[in-house]
């Protein structure tokens, strides 16, 4: 066994247990999502001294700062962003990008069938106050809780069998 096999086997079960927390209590707690961190770092700084991936390093720890940035707008849950952050660290970032892009397609596919009238009223809105610069931080009050961590899994679900198959 690989550390390329070890990391999206990691990166499986931690979706797993941050889907059915996140479905159960909307939340993603810390002890799922640091271990995982704390095991992302480890593993790639194993493969940067073992096999030399320093640009895999540095690519990994960029995309988790970036990521880290983003969860300062509030724009997503900060349990979601910490789940993203660990990705980061277990997968290479194209793999993680391609995953929040997928789960943000099923996410948005999914509200649609369900409540199309509402989703088309908020992808308006949503267009509109990125077009005329109105995004302020999104307070607890006005904010409509997903709970997108099981959209990340068939996200990554999905970018993982589409990388096998190309």
């Amino acid at each position: 066994m690989t550390i390329h096999t070890i990391e999206p086997a990691l990166s499986v079960i931690l979706l797993i247990a941050a889907s059915v927390a996140d479905v159960r209590t909307k939340t993603i707690p810390n002890k799922i999502t640091f271990p995982a961190m704390a095991i992302g770092l480890a593993c790639i700084l194993i493969s940067a001294i073992t096999l030399h991936y320093y640009i895999a390093l540095v690519l990994r720890l960029v995309l988790f700062v970036l990521v880290f940035l983003f969860g300062m707008t509030g724009l997503i849950g900060l349990g979601d962003i910490k789940l993203i952050m660990a990705l980061s660290l277990l997968n290479y970032p194209i793999i993680v990008l391609i995953t929040v892009i997928a789960a943000c397609v099923l996410l948005i596919l999914i509200e649609v069938l369900l409540k199309p009238r509402e989703t088309n009223r908020k992808i308006t809105t949503g267009i509109v106050m990125v077009m005329t610069k109105r995004i302020t931080k999104i307070t607890k009050d006005n904010k409509e809780t997903v709970a997108f961590a099981p959209f990340l899994f068939f996200g990554y679900l999905i970018t993982r069998l589409a990388v096998k198959i190309l």
